[in-house]
């Protein structure tokens, strides 16, 4: 990789998570942020175009003061660089150095140590009604997904029609990171404003975490598209698991 940049922020709002809401946001299956395992609390999106993300995020000192760590790196990857999971493998071992590193300078906890083990197939794979067993498990329609994992800031599921199509996006985001779906320029003034609540093309709610207030949000994937009863009913099934999975009271009706 080449023209590799990375930001070092501390606090509760910094401004990398807002500044990289397009790519922290992404629709692409391809694009969408992947926790890199082994406990890392960090994730990495490759696809789409020559541009590659990632993030992380490490309590550090007062956690009720919102004293985090936050980490974030942009890099343009050479043509031809490898496969999907290659390049999701080579970001991976990029942005975990970055934290251990940034971490030690900030004064930090150290952060988790283990080699990251980037899960295959991730959001690329087609899971049948049922089969799911990650971010998807009990949602009970066809999906794609990437397996569950407490420490990852973003959790994602996409729900699929019966040809496979990715029909609806679920999201569930922790520490700062609903600062980027709340300032995302495209959403209605409406959305992300009340505890729960549904709009145009997207639903949404909220749980209390120990890292502060959790967004979790279902956003249509293709225009003018109505979820299903099933499709409403996978969505507080999807957040009230990830919000167990990090330590979150039950998110709001």
């Amino acid at each position: 990789m080449a023209n590799c940049s990375v930001t070092v922020e501390r606090g509760s709002a910094p401004g990398s998570v807002v500044q990289h809401a397009r790519q922290i946001l992404a629709k692409d299956p391809e694009s969408l942020l992947v926790p890199v395992g082994g406990g890392w609390p960090a994730l990495v999106g490759v696809g789409g175009g020559g541009e590659t993300y990632a993030t992380a995020l490490l309590p550090c000192g007062n956690e009720s003061a919102g004293d985090d760590l936050v980490v974030g790196m942009t890099a343009v990857r050479a043509k031809g660089g490898g496969t999907l999971e290659e390049r999701r493998e080579g970001l991976a071992a990029l942005v975990t150095r970055a934290l251990k590193q940034a971490a030690a300078a900030k004064g930090c906890e150290s952060a988790h140590a283990d080699k990251p083990q980037m899960p295959s197939g991730a959001f690329t794979d087609l899971k049948k009604a049922g089969a799911a067993t990650g971010t998807c498990q009990d949602t009970g329609l066809p999906s794609y997904e990437t397996e569950s994992c407490a420490s990852a800031p973003i959790e994602q599921c996409l729900l699929a029609g019966a040809a496979g199509e990715p029909t609806f996006r679920l999201a569930a985001y922790y520490g700062p990171y609903p600062n980027a779906p709340r300032h995302d320029p495209s959403r209605s003034p409406d959305d992300y404003t009340a505890p729960s609540g549904t709009t145009s093309g997207k639903s949404w709610t909220t749980a209390a975490c120990p890292t502060g207030e959790a967004l979790f949000t279902m956003e249509a994937l293709l225009p003018g598209a109505e979820p299903s009863a099933e499709a409403r009913k996978a969505f507080p099934t999807f957040a009230a698991a990830s919000a167990k999975r990090h330590g979150c009271e039950p998110p709001a009706s």
